[in-house]
């Protein structure tokens, strides 16, 4: 009986594979029973008969064949009575995702290949049960999308729209290794779609006295910038990124107190060029803020040098590193 069965079953997949023509419509009938599918089920159960007729239609007599199909929550169960083999087939795979724009298709063909996949059991000797039903790829990469859009939703997060921030920070920076002068910035950034990355504008103020052996100069450095950062990785609520900018400083030196005998000269002061790598990493607190971390460094050209009688000359030119500590809050 056994043997007879999967030579039965053989003749079956042969016919399937090889597209034997079908028979008509009438040559087997199929019963489908649609419960709690919100969809059309009059256009699920014309796609059913029609994908399972490619598989029945390959047998020699006609059968009668019942398909139940029932709809709950995110999943659908699908059962078979095969009349051939006597046998109930049954699976449970999840419902199509309320975007999907055929949704009565997906389910027609999981019926159609529950069935092969019950012919192919049986025809291959000490077969292994069947497989649950994986969702195809397309819809795999659909879910875990409307997943991640729902969860956000929930959270009120919304990723797929612009982000304004505004921050401030404190640091040093070191020029030509000779000067370290505090920093003070002002930040503002844009997010045209995620957090990925984002343009950025800057105003930083760097203030600091430097002493000479006849002389005491203060220096300031006020830096105008415009740059992008770029999101490199993110672990949770801690990322790391990177930000380039450039702007145009403007330096200032000037002599304050002067020894005996020494007079002071006029201030010194003009626009240069300065470029700065900074890579960092943040902590993100809630939604709103952030704390950030960077290590800088830069060049800075064009900018006037302040000549000193009998002592080393003051310039702020050249390469400089440095590091800030800045909190931004998103709008």
């Amino acid at each position: 009986m056994k043997v007879g069965l999967a030579f039965s079953a053989s003749v079956v997949l042969v016919l399937i594979l090889i597209g034997a023509p079908r028979k008509a419509c009438g040559s087997n009938e199929i019963r489908v029973l649609a419960q709690g599918c919100a969809m059309r089920e009059r256009e699920l159960e014309r796609l059913v008969r029609l994908e399972l007729a490619s598989v029945v239609d390959a047998g020699d007599h006609p059968e009668s064949y019942s398909v139940e199909i029932r709809c709950r929550e995110s999943e659908v169960k699908i059962r078979i009575e095969d009349p051939l083999t006597n046998k109930t087939l049954e699976r449970t795979i999840l419902a199509p995702p309320r975007s999907e724009p055929e949704p009565e298709r997906l389910i027609a063909l999981s019926v159609a290949q529950l069935y092969r996949a019950a012919w192919l059991e049986l025809a291959a000797e000490d077969a292994p049960p069947l497989p649950p039903a994986k969702p195809p790829l397309r819809r795999a990469e659909k879910e875990i999308a409307i997943a991640k859009r729902v969860s956000k939703t929930i959270l009120g997060i919304n990723d797929t729209a612009s982000h304004w921030s505004l921050g401030g920070g404190l640091g040093v920076h070191a020029r030509r290794v000779q000067t370290v002068l505090p920093n003070l910035e002002l930040y503002g950034s844009w997010a045209p779609t995620d957090d990925s990355y984002w343009f950025l504008c800057s105003l930083g103020l760097e203030l600091w006295g430097v002493s000479r052996a006849h002389g005491f100069l203060e220096t300031s450095v006020f830096r105008p910038g415009v740059g992008v950062g770029r999101e490199l990785a993110k672990y949770g609520p801690w990322s790391l990124f990177v930000e380039a900018l450039v702007g145009a400083d403007y330096a200032h030196i000037a002599a304050t107190a002067a020894s005996p005998g020494y007079q002071a000269n006029k201030p010194v002061y003009g626009w240069g060029f300065e470029a700065s790598l900074s890579p960092g990493a943040g902590w993100r607190v809630g939604r709103a803020f952030r704390i950030e971390i960077l290590l800088r460094t830069g060049l800075l050209a064009g900018t006037p040098k302040a000549i000193i009688d009998q002592d080393k000359d003051l310039s702020l030119n050249g390469f400089w590193m440095g590091g800030d500590l800045r909190l931004r809050g998103f709008l």
